[in-house]
């Protein structure tokens, strides 16, 4: 019999796929969306950049949630808010609705069901193998990227864009059954250097805001993710702009979520060979992605898009995983989780303007490409800025000056 650890892990794949697997698929519903409200390109857009934005800000919430009413209650109100937001969606009757019903009420559950898979599936494996036990809950988030826009495709094609919505609530209501495989939720033991310096949450904030290179990396890694979001977001209607078919941007998405997998891993295996800097990483996807952005302006062909936006999220899973990496190694132990906080929070509302900026633009100019020139802009921008942390992280004393992790790491182990 398989030892319950692994029930865990697969409880919370389920998790992952339904909440955060479905957050990417809204894209494919776009055409649906635009057809059934009659509206812009801009506020169809919002509907998914509210939900995918709403599940990040609210995640330093949903970590308060999880730590007061334990993974089971807490899980269960992500499933149950998500269920809401999706079969309240049956009785829309315009944009807006949809907006508040997917975008926000959902968002809110899927971040409640994403940081509880999380949590859960840590408590059951030592540090040598949590990284693995979470890749493998992570994966959930991809597969549903691979699998979902088919399912919805389909829902839609019997039911209508309300009736495949209802649907999928039912659906989602049923991962309450997993919630039983999780236990309650134990807080970490309190780092040892938690009581010499703790001096609450303003004085947590007011370290992190000295730390220049963790402002600065925030700034960077989160516009640089937010541009590079916009692919995935805009990939069935550019398809669709370019003359293919509805279906044609849905197959496109889903080999899309393949190479976003396979790119959450790169980072980690580039970290394993000698010298590579998890700070030089960001470098070189930002130059990769500015590049991908502006060829995308230049498709002639299917495979041409099909293989541009495929690179370019790639890209953006290599970002996610550079996240915890490097939040890391530039703030100790005990402000990790609020630093990741407000990172994430930035990223959400960035999130949460530049997918309907980019809708804007393309009903002004009737095209994506300004948008896409845009977003190669600033993420050229955003490669200079880790460049600039990269070098001032070489310099032993700027590295002392503006970082705030100087427990016992060396100076070449904060590079490296």
């Amino acid at each position: 019999m398989l030892p319950r650890k692994w029930f865990v892990v697969a409880a919370g794949f389920v998790l992952a796929y339904m909440a955060v697997g479905f957050s990417f698929t809204i894209g494919a519903l776009f055409p649906d969306i635009m057809e059934e409200f009659d509206s812009a390109t801009a506020q169809t857009i919002a509907v998914q950049s509210t939900n995918i934005a709403t599940s990040s800000i609210i995640c330093a919430v949903s970590g308060v949630v999880v730590h007061r009413y334990g993974l089971r209650r807490a899980g269960a109100m992500g499933i149950l808010l998500s269920f809401l937001g999706l079969s309240s969606s049956y009785f829309a009757n315009g944009i807006i609705y949809l907006i508040m019903s997917v975008g926000i009420i959902t968002g809110t559950g899927a971040s409640l069901m994403y940081l509880t898979a999380i949590l859960a599936t840590g408590q059951y494996f030592d540090k040598k193998h949590n990284a693995i036990a979470v890749a493998c809950v992570l994966t959930g988030v991809s597969v549903g990227g691979l699998t979902l826009p088919m399912v919805m495709l389909k829902l839609t094609e019997y039911y209508g864009l309300q009736g495949a919505l209802l649907v999928f609530s039912g659906l989602c209501l049923h991962c309450l059954v997993v919630l039983f495989a999780f236990k309650e939720y134990k807080s970490p033991p309190t780092h040892p250097d938690l009581h010499e310096n703790d001096g609450g949450i303003i004085n947590d904030l007011f370290q992190i805001f000295k730390c220049k290179v963790f402002i600065t990396l925030t700034f960077a890694i989160s516009t640089s993710i937010a541009c590079i979001e916009l692919l995935v977001i805009t990939v069935v209607d550019y398809s669709r702009e370019l003359g293919f078919s509805k279906e044609d941007g849905v197959f496109v998405l889903l080999l899309m979520n393949i190479s976003n997998l396979f790119g959450r891993l790169f980072p980690g295996i580039l970290k394993q060979l000698p010298n590579i800097s998890v700070l030089a990483i960001p470098v070189v996807h930002c130059v990769v992605a500015s590049m991908t952005m502006c060829l995308l302006t230049l498709v002639t062909s299917y495979w041409q898009l099909a293989s541009l936006m495929c690179l370019g999220h790639f890209i953006h899973g290599g970002f996610y995983t550079i996240i915890p990496l490097s939040v890391i190694r530039l703030l100790p132990s005990r402000l990790v989780s609020l630093g990741t906080g407000i990172l994430f929070s930035l990223l959400g509302v960035l999130e949460m303007t530049l997918g309907p900026a980019a809708g804007a633009v393309k009903d002004r100019y009737d095209s994506y490409h300004m948008a896409y020139y845009g977003a190669a802009s600033c993420i050229v921008i955003c490669s200079l800025l880790f460049s600039a942390i990269y070098i001032s992280m070489k310099n032993p004393f700027t590295t002392r000056e503006h970082t705030l992790n100087s427990g016992g790491e060396t100076d070449k182990e904060m590079v490296t």
